[in-house]
């Protein structure tokens, strides 16, 4: 299973970003949506970053220890899936993946889109998240941890 790093965007607009260990919420940082009237938690695209790991992160001090420091690389890799998507992809994206090697080791790379969207707008939104969500993240008092 490994450390997964992901980022989603729900229909209302909400967004979602965070470190699950072996499946299990770790830590994550949520946007809700503009108007909570308009609540649809349904998922309109997501994009997945998994590393294997020997020894994953057992608590909330060493999740957002390992993200601090795989902050870089996790901004390379969804700067480098935002560029592959922005050429387009054949069908519908769902879910399309990929391993791209990095410094540290191969990460496993997931993005699936829900209604039809292409690839472009998750590139747009993956380029978003990296102006935003991904470094908001790694604010500490903006936390939610499900364990520790």
């Amino acid at each position: 299973m490994g450390v997964t790093f992901y980022h989603q965007v729900r229909a209302d607009g909400g967004r979602r970003t965070g470190v699950s260990i072996n499946g299990s919420a770790g830590v994550e940082y949520f946007v809700g949506p503009a108007d909570p009237d308009d609540f649809d938690p349904a998922l309109r695209w997501y994009v997945d970053l998994t590393w294997e790991l020997p020894d994953e992160p057992r608590t909330q001090r060493a999740t957002r220890a390992w993200y601090a420091a795989k902050l870089p690389e996790i901004r390379e890799v969804l700067a480098e899936v935002a560029e592959v998507l922005r050429a387009g992809v054949d069908g519908d994206l769902g879910p399309w993946t990929c391993t791209i090697p990095t410094a540290s080791g191969s990460v496993r790379v997931a993005v699936s889109a829900q209604r039809r969207i292409d690839g472009v707008t998750v590139a747009q939104g993956i380029r978003s998240a990296l102006g935003g969500d991904v470094d908001a993240l790694s604010k500490a008092g903006e936390l939610a941890c499900v364990y520790e």
